[in-house]
């Protein structure tokens, strides 16, 4: 299925926007055009000094949003994201029950695991291995798939490995899974050939409800916590961390890690906003996205920069954003 989408020009802030100006170029921007499309408008960009970061793009830049998948293309709920290749994701259609694969070049989704498909229900976040398997992450099956190709779908953890509510789960380069369970407040981990996922942070160390995973070009994961605030980080010798507080990243969604090893987060709480930050927590950008405050679900960025968004709204959209850079100096 195609849509066209909506363009809108959008700045790259430290910080939020200041003055009545930018107030109005939000409204703008959530104010739906004649044609149904979000109307097109600019917002202010302030100044951004950090320097690049292990070859990341220095700064300001301006940025360009658009709408690129919505309902019509077959969207319900969806959230997690995780990039296959070039402009081609692995989209969590959680509602819809299954997992999708989107092109955002081409702007079509076409079916990857259908709904019901060896126990899928809800799908919530999406990872790929090192040998291309899919896996999905159900909260309502209580479970985690894998894909792997030329082989059906099976659970490789369940209620009998001490699942209660998984979440996030991303897989490292050696092929370990990592798992959030948000209501077992527990990251865990199930290394290639293991039989038994072992416990890497509780409670005690820090996790709350952990919501989305991402694992750092050294080995670092990453974990968001979209209830009390902040991100958690597990060094490769599994010793864990408090990576950035609830007053840095408010209501973190989602994590990402770019080609440069640079961590993007989605972040809800108060305008929804995308921000990067380097590994050292050093905030670098913060990108103010035109959507509906708590909206944002997921988060990928492809090879060549661009950044993907999942928004999910019960009742009013169901959408797939791409945040292009257009200006780097």
């Amino acid at each position: 299925m195609r849509r066209a989408g909506a363009v809108l020009a959008i700045g790259a802030v430290l910080g939020a926007c200041e003055g009545d100006g930018a107030d109005a170029a939000r409204d703008a921007a959530a104010a739906p055009a004649a044609d149904g499309a979000p109307a097109t408008t600019d917002a202010a960009s302030a100044d951004g000094t950090s320097p690049p970061v292990d070859g990341a793009p220095s700064l300001p830049r301006t940025w360009r949003a658009e709408r690129v998948l919505s309902r019509d293309d077959g969207l319900r709920g969806p959230d997690g994201l995780i990039v296959e290749g070039g402009a081609r994701l692995f989209l969590a259609n959680e509602v819809g029950g299954n997992v999708l694969v989107v092109d955002v070049d081409r702007r079509t989704t076409e079916v990857r695991l259908p709904a019901g498909a060896g126990g899928l229900r809800n799908p919530e976040e999406v990872a790929v291995g090192p040998n291309g398997a899919l896996y999905v992450s159900d909260d309502a099956a209580v479970a985690v798939f894998r894909s792997a190709p030329g082989a059906p779908l099976e659970a490789v953890l369940d209620r009998d490995d001490g699942l209660v509510s998984p979440e996030g789960i991303a897989v490292g380069a050696d092929g370990t899974l990592f798992v959030a369970d948000e209501k077992a407040h527990v990251l865990m981990s199930l290394r290639p050939g293991a039989r038994e996922a072992v416990t890497l942070a509780t409670e005690e160390d820090g996790v709350f409800a952990p919501e989305s995973l991402a694992v750092g070009r050294d080995g670092t994961l990453y974990a968001t916590d979209d209830r009390r605030g902040g991100v958690l980080a597990v060094d490769p010798e599994g010793r864990p961390r408090q990576f950035l507080d609830a007053d840095t990243l408010a209501l973190p969604e989602s994590v990402a890690v770019d080609v440069h090893g640079d961590l993007w987060f989605a972040d809800n709480g108060g305008a929804a906003t995308v921000q990067r930050f380097s590994t050292a927590g050093e905030r670098l950008e913060v990108i103010e996205v035109p959507v509906a405050t708590g909206a944002l679900a997921g988060l990928a960025v492809l090879a060549d920069g661009r950044v993907v968004v999942s928004v999910s709204q019960r009742d009013v959209a169901d959408e797939i954003w791409v945040l292009t850079p257009e200006v780097s100096r």
